[in-house]
């Protein structure tokens, strides 16, 4: 050992000396350590040598000298002068591991170690070594990474570097700090800082115990940023535990115990706390305890923050470190925080200076929350600001007053004439309120609950695929089976293997069909409006009103306000299409959740087979419709117990025959039928194949993607040969292998049984998801994806 320890110092002494050092920035100060028994004295004494002398300070070459002689140090202690071992507990190295085992029996408050005479907790050790090793390099961790470090230690307050520096943060030595020494220089500021605060709430009433509504005064001269909310609710939980009988009064270790409580709930709400862990449990798909950046916007937009990937690679790095490839559950926390203050930021330039009054006009407050991307109905919003307590805040009026006011078209109500008694940060928590309610309703909430019940199914009591399908059309929202799964797998934990939701996942997934009808929205009011008005003239209206499907069978548009048709922007056409569709749901509950449209087609073959005109469809006739509609399921035996089963449910009357509104429940249900054997197979072919659900979803979106671009068929599938035109754009050199995809396709097409449905795919002129699963497996098999897109 001794041998080894010689030879390591050799070694280093050569590199250091050698020809390189001339392109080598080394940090005097941190090379030259004071250690006179590391047996490395002869190379000190080089270092303090001319050759040194006009070499300039680098971190990470002082870093990994000062690592090397640590090791040539750790090896030469590791024997007594005889050249026998020593205990190995006497190693520096090997410390850390016996030091971990006794800490896992610890609980995180138990003390574990005393450093500068204050007592070290498990809790605080394990959050600074998990710190430590985010930031270093080499073993150490640069003096220009302390701040970051102290405030992912949890000081976040920590906003003006050089007036901490002078007043709290102990003095670095040396440019870099090993592992012992960041311990040490973190209880040393510890300590100051316990100093500080003791110092700060002396400040206020002379040491003696302050009343609540003083609390956020200490907080404040501790530099440390509140939402009142929060830090109300962390008051009354702290005086809860509280022995002291006097009420109110806050004591410093009272205060101390709330700044600590404010810090672990990282400044949020324990109901806020609650949704965004549970967000966090949603996007780590894996169970791994971390999220990726590319699950992360996901999970931002699971809590209705909508923030594109590139803008968050910033916060994320500052709050993981820069090498960090996933963020814990404490770590998504923090990061939330900044997210939300940087929101908090914008909400207090678009308020702006404080008026004398306080008075906040209704149509500012509606201009921010739609700023923010938040487009939710007026009652919505009231509401919402009643379960904050904020329901007092409006000037003239209340909130019953509103809710009583006749108004012709309640849904078109704003809050433009209303006045409001708000601050910046009312705005906020306003804001997180509506997004934690999803934007609805008490009434809402009242009828989701109730159409969620109607179609879960099970002991559990989820919503199947088939169950989301049919609870969406009850809603007014109607999906093909691709549209639907991608919906879910967004929304749910299982991602591209989801086959049911939770009453809370349904939600969102409602919410999201809300967000996807206001954009169709958007786009065709910027199809058709006006640039220089930004209003739609009444022409324009109409071919509006046309274009996204709001015309019934007889071609009159909606009901609108005179004040609505004199300036329709695009709020109030955003607002009208969501009237209408409130408006349509009893209407497309009776047609099977068919639209307008599609009533009219139906009806017209409908007629085709009522040859007597009698406005029903006999049993004879009813065999032929049904070949039409779904001829490979018409004389199979596999299915005749379902089709007659089907058929006594949607004949309400039981006198064999159909009339148009029970026809059209019976397409449904054939349609539905259609869908559960469809994915049955689905979920064979992935199992079969070895998808993982990530691919599953990356395949969906490229399947989805390309019948957005080259077109489906009448059941929306997609053409062989719009996959054909997909392969050859995205293989290189992709017609030379067309003789390749044509043995894929036709493999493809023999193995694609569907035994639950009773019939072979051999003849299907398109390609279903399961088959087009089953040809992008051979194709990449095949190797043609080498060098492709």
């Amino acid at each position: 050992v001794k041998k080894s320890a010689t030879l390591d110092g050799r070694d280093l002494d050569q590199k250091l000396l050698g020809s390189d050092i001339d392109d080598l920035k080394v940090d005097r100060r941190a090379m030259v350590k004071k250690s006179a028994t590391l047996g490395c004295r002869a190379l000190e004494e080089k270092l303090l040598g001319s050759v040194i002398d006009d070499i300039d300070a680098a971190p990470k070459a002082s870093s990994g000298a000062r690592r090397k002689l640590q090791e040539a140090r750790d090896l030469a202690e590791a024997v007594d002068g005889d050249g026998l071992p020593r205990r190995m507990s006497t190693c520096h190295v090997a410390e850390g591991p016996a030091e971990v085992v006794e800490l896992d029996k610890a609980g995180d408050n138990e003390t574990v170690d005393e450093v500068e005479g204050r007592p070290l907790t498990r809790g605080e050790l394990s959050l600074w070594l998990t710190v430590f090793e985010g930031l270093q390099l080499d073993g150490e961790l640069h003096q220009t990474n302390l701040m970051q470090a102290l405030r992912q230690c949890g000081h976040e307050y920590l906003e003006d570097e050089s007036e901490c520096q002078s007043k709290l943060l102990p003095e670095v030595e040396y440019s870099t700090l090993s592992k012992d020494e960041f311990i040490r220089y973190l209880s040393i500021y510890e300590s100051r800082r316990a100093k500080c605060f003791r110092d700060g709430f002396n400040s206020i009433n002379d040491g003696i115990p302050i009343k609540m509504t003083t609390v956020p005064l200490f907080f404040e001269k501790m530099n440390i940023r509140v939402r009142l909310l929060s830090l109300k609710e962390v008051c009354s939980d702290v005086k809860s535990l509280s022995r002291d009988a006097s009420v109110g009064a806050f004591t410093y270790e009272d205060c101390m115990k709330a700044v600590e409580l404010y810090r672990s709930r990282e400044g949020f709400r324990k109901a806020e706390l609650e949704q965004f862990r549970l967000a966090f449990r949603v996007f780590d798909r894996d169970m791994s305890g971390d999220i990726a950046l590319g699950e992360l916007s996901g999970a931002l937009s699971w809590l209705g923050l909508a923030i594109p990937t590139e803008k968050l690679k910033p916060v994320f790095a500052s709050v993981a470190g820069p090498q960090s490839q996933g963020l814990s559950e404490r770590q998504f926390l923090k990061l939330l925080r900044r997210v939300l203050e940087s929101e908090m930021e914008r909400v207090s330039k678009m308020v702006g200076p404080r008026r004398p009054d306080g008075v906040m006009q209704g149509f500012l407050l509606e201009t921010i929350l739609r700023g923010l991307g938040c487009h939710v109905p007026a009652i919505a919003i009231l509401e919402s600001m009643q379960d904050l307590g904020l329901g007092g805040t409006l000037v003239e009026e209340t909130l019953e007053d509103v809710r009583i006011r006749p108004v012709t078209f309640k849904k078109a109500f704003t809050l433009k004439l209303l006045k409001f008694q708000l601050e910046a940060e009312d705005v906020c928590n306003l804001l997180m309120k509506i997004r934690s309610r999803e934007g609805f309703t008490h009434d809402e909430w009242s009828e989701l609950a109730e159409v969620y019940h109607k179609f879960a199914t099970g002991m559990e009591e989820r919503l199947s695929v088939e169950g989301v399908g049919r609870a969406l059309r009850w809603l007014g929202h109607s999906y093909t089976l691709n549209h639907l799964r991608m919906l879910m797998a967004e929304i749910d934990m299982a991602g591209g293997s989801c086959i049911s939701l939770g009453y809370r996942s349904f939600v969102k997934v409602v919410r999201r069909c809300q967000e996807d009808l206001q954009g169709r929205a958007k786009e065709v009011f910027a199809q058709f409006s006006d640039d220089t008005t930004y209003c739609l003239s009444e022409e324009e209206q109409a071919l509006a009103v046309s274009a996204i499907g709001l015309l019934d069978r007889d071609g009159v548009g909606p009901e609108c306000a005179h004040e609505e048709v004199a300036s329709m922007d695009q709020v109030t056409f955003v607002l009208v299409v969501q009237r209408h569709h409130t408006d349509a749901l009893e209407r497309g509950r009776e047609c099977a959740g068919f639209t307008e449209a599609e009533v009219v087609e139906f009806e017209r073959i409908f007629q085709k087979f009522d040859i007597d005109g009698s406005g029903d469809v006999s049993a004879k006739e009813l065999a032929r419709l049904i070949e039409y509609f779904c001829p490979q399921y018409a004389h199979s035996p596999a299915w005749r117990p379902s089709l007659i089963q089907v058929l006594a449910d949607v004949d309400k009357d039981g006198d064999g025959t159909l009339d148009f509104t029970e026809f059209l429940h019976l397409v449904r249900r054939i349609r539905e039928l259609e869908q559960e054997a469809r994915l049955a197979v689905e979920l064979r072919t992935m199992e079969e194949l070895h998808y993982a659900p990530q691919e599953v979803r990356d395949l969906r979106l490229l399947y989805l993607d390309a019948l957005a671009r080259f077109g489906g068929d009448a059941l929306g599938m997609l053409p062989l040969e719009a996959v054909n035109n997909m392969l050859l754009e995205g293989i290189k050199n992709g017609k030379r292998h067309q003789h390749v995809i044509d043995a894929i396709f036709g493999s493809s097409l023999r193995e694609s049984v569907y035994k639950g449905a009773g019939f072979v795919d051999d003849a299907q002129p398109a390609a279903d998801f399961p088959l087009f699963l089953r040809i992008m497996r051979k194709v990449e098999d095949s190797g043609l994806l080498a060098n492709g897109k």
